[in-house]
């Protein structure tokens, strides 16, 4: 019996409950001012929209232009700063790079210099595939005016070497061309590395197409006809004394592979 009554005081304090809230739900609908729930804002009003926005575009732009104004202030004297602390500095290493190369010019004219007032007879190496870039008109009339020390005027002997790349009968044709001028040997280096195995062959007369098994061999070519040359020199001027050989040229046109096939 008791517990009966508690159940049926429940259920009056639930339905009583459920009313309530069933009023203020109503309530709520009825006065919307009143009620806790979000309103809902309904269309803005464009004027004010248009001006918020453009006042935030307007504030932007005057932002990262006033960011822009500062960046090339600052570049601009950044530029100034490193200008200044360049321009001595590169003034510096050209007159540095000047020197150098004057300080090279005078050490290697005088280097020849000494190579042509020791030698008798100067060889002037000569490239076969640039004969005439491998020519200096300055150091030849040098040589021209050097005497040695028995009154002879000095000699110049062309060697031109490497005929092993060019073909035959262009080496023919400048052999003949040079000889108008100087004496001309036509040379090709010995390719052996051993000292104890290097060989030379003779050959009189020109290089032509047949002789190509000769060019491609690791023999040097035109060294017997350069001695002999150097002996004809010495015998015609009766020179007692031992006979001094310059070698000159530019650089890579073979001057030490001739030295050492000459050997």
């Amino acid at each position: 019996m008791f517990k009966v009554k508690k159940a049926q005081k429940r259920e009056q304090q639930g339905k009583e409950t459920r009313q309530k809230h069933k009023a203020r739900s109503k309530q709520a609908l009825d006065n919307p001012h009143n009620s806790k729930l979000r309103r809902d804002p309904g269309i803005p009003k464009l004027d004010n929209l248009k001006t918020r926005i453009m006042k935030r575009e307007e504030s932007d732009q005057q932002r990262q232009l006033n960011l822009a104004q500062k960046r090339n202030l600052f570049l601009s004297q950044a530029e100034k700063l490193s200008q200044k602390t360049k321009k001595p500095k590169e003034e510096k290493d050209d007159i540095l790079g000047h020197d150098a190369a004057v300080a090279n010019r005078r050490w290697f004219f005088k280097e020849l210099k000494k190579v042509v007032e020791a030698s008798d007879i100067l060889l002037l190496v000569l490239d076969a595939r640039d004969p005439l870039g491998c020519r200096c008109a300055e150091v030849e009339k040098l040589i021209q005016t050097q005497v040695t020390n028995d009154g002879i005027p000095k000699r110049i002997i062309f060697v031109l070497n490497k005929i092993d790349l060019v073909p035959a009968d262009v080496v023919a044709t400048w052999v003949k061309y040079l000889r108008r001028e100087q004496p001309t040997i036509a040379f090709k280096s010995s390719t052996q590395h051993q000292k104890n195995k290097m060989s030379q062959q003779s050959i009189k007369r020109l290089p032509t197409s047949s002789d190509s098994s000769r060019l491609a061999s690791s023999a040097c070519i035109g060294a017997s006809a350069l001695l002999e040359l150097l002996k004809n020199y010495s015998r015609s001027h009766n020179m007692k004394k031992n006979l001094t050989v310059g070698v000159i040229g530019y650089p890579n046109v073979g001057k030490s592979s001739i030295i050492n096939s000459l050997k």
